[in-house]
């Protein structure tokens, strides 16, 4: 497919958003957000998210299109690499996994998630 920016940041932001969606009603289905916090997670996530997407599409628009294919590539190494040799212990401590499901830690994932 080929797409300009200005034409590929609107579907973009219509997609991830009914995908978003989706995932929350399965969620709600299956019990998952009903357990204390999540929901104002995944409202600190959408947050950060609303305020990273304009920056994006800016980025998008502003910036030549080879800086933005190397910056999401190393992105993409760079994790995929610490997903491979990083990450040893499958299990998360739960003081961990509070930590990471906090507001505060949430919003810059979700902003992080918009500007991308």
């Amino acid at each position: 497919f080929h797409f300009e920016a200005t034409q590929a940041a609107p579907l973009v932001v219509f997609v991830t958003f009914f995908l978003t969606a989706a995932n929350a009603a399965a969620d709600v289905q299956g019990g998952i957000q009903q357990e204390a916090g999540r929901w104002s997670t995944s409202a600190a996530m959408i947050g950060g998210a609303a305020c990273g997407v304009p920056l994006g599409v800016a980025a998008l628009v502003q910036v030549e299109p080879w800086a933005i294919r190397a910056g999401v590539g190393s992105f993409l190494l760079l994790y995929g690499l610490y997903d491979i040799f990083g990450s040893e212990n499958e299990e998360m401590a739960a003081a961990e996994e509070a930590k990471l499901a906090s507001v505060a830690t949430t919003i810059p994932y979700g902003f992080a998630a918009g500007f991308l």
